[in-house]
């Protein structure tokens, strides 16, 4: 798994309550590095006061194990940009993003993706017995 290099981005302005914002910031990120590790995405909103909410998003590349992700995941906690009201965290195996004003439909996660199709029927797709009579299986001594 990497988790470097890490960039970070941040949103211009300020959180008028800081010291809250931290506190359901790193909440809630520790929440979608838990969440999201099983199925390597997850979001959640979380209320900072009452008119204002968080929104975030954490996503894991899908070769990881949901160990690693949540390793990754929380890995990028340190990173978060302090005392603005949004930003995005990148390293080369999750990401995390979060906001105050909403950035993604709230609706329920997405599921895997659905199993490739079965091949059709074919020339790729008969029983190998049926060539038995084409080559001579039998070893002749003598």
């Amino acid at each position: 798994m990497e988790d470097e290099p890490i960039f970070t981005m941040s949103y211009a302005g300020n959180i008028a309550n800081s010291a809250k914002f931290l506190q359901v910031l790193g909440d809630t990120i520790k929440d979608v590095a838990w969440r999201g590790s099983g199925n390597r995405f997850a979001t959640a909103e979380a209320n900072v006061t009452t008119p204002e909410k968080l929104y975030m998003i954490a996503q894991c590349t899908p070769d990881l194990t949901p160990w690693d992700c949540n390793t990754c995941l929380r890995s990028v906690i340190p990173r978060v940009p302090l005392g603005r009201p949004g930003g995005r965290i990148f390293t080369p195996c999750c990401n995390v993003r979060f906001d105050i004003r909403p950035f993604y439909n709230e609706g329920p996660a997405p599921g895997p993706p659905p199993p490739p199709p079965l091949p059709p029927e074919g020339i790729w797709n008969f029983p190998f017995a049926s060539l038995s009579h084409y080559f001579n299986t039998t070893k002749q001594v003598g």
